[in-house]
């Protein structure tokens, strides 16, 4: 689903930035529920997804004064991303939490993947690349960022397929226990990929 703008959202916005409760209004009822849908997605909580939205809006409302807001769809976007990963640093803490957020790491590893090759989350691949030995790293970026064959990556290597099939699994293994331990991340991957297609 794509929220698209409202028609006179610049006039909403400069309304609201004056002080107008009913622009805030329109705008609060008009983007709520997806960023709700979607941050309910990520913290599994509906309590602590309500308490998000409320508080992006809270803070919007109070700071509409100051706030330079030309796209409110990325404005929420970011927003939300920010206090999602915050939410999850907090629960670094509760153990078992902890542990879910591991099983659920491996159930979800395809789309965390997935969300590290778009271009806004290039930083945290290169992050999560540096922990691997440098073949595991050369061959991971082989085939899955540049979408080469196997056949091709050991051409490219001097190796045999079978070798890059090895170094490929065990550099996933290895993404997916840094996962596991970064729940933070995972979940703002999870976000970041959740999140797109509902604003832009």
């Amino acid at each position: 689903m794509i929220v698209q703008p409202l028609h006179n959202e610049p006039e909403m916005l400069k309304d609201m930035q004056e002080g107008d409760a009913a622009a805030f209004t329109a705008l609060y009822r008009h983007y709520s529920p997806p960023i709700y849908t979607v941050t309910l997605r990520m913290v599994k909580d509906p309590g602590a997804a309500q308490e998000i939205i409320q508080d992006i809006f809270s803070d919007i409302w109070k700071n509409r004064e100051v706030l330079e807001i030309e796209n409110l769809a990325a404005y929420l976007y970011r927003a939300g991303q920010n206090r999602v990963l915050n939410f999850f640093k907090k629960l670094q803490h509760d153990r078992q939490r902890l542990e879910d957020f591991r099983v659920f790491a491996e159930e979800h590893y395809s789309h965390i993947e997935e969300a590290l090759h778009y271009r806004e989350s290039a930083e945290m691949l290169r992050d999560v690349l540096q922990d691997l030995s440098p073949k595991q790293r050369q061959v991971y970026e082989l085939c899955r960022i540049e979408g080469r064959s196997y056949k091709e990556a050991a051409a490219i290597m001097g190796i045999s397929s079978h070798t890059v099939k090895e170094y490929l699994v065990e550099a996933n293994k290895r993404i997916r226990a840094g996962f596991g331990n970064n729940p933070a991340l995972v979940f703002a991957l999870l976000y970041l990929a959740a999140a797109r297609p509902v604003f832009f």
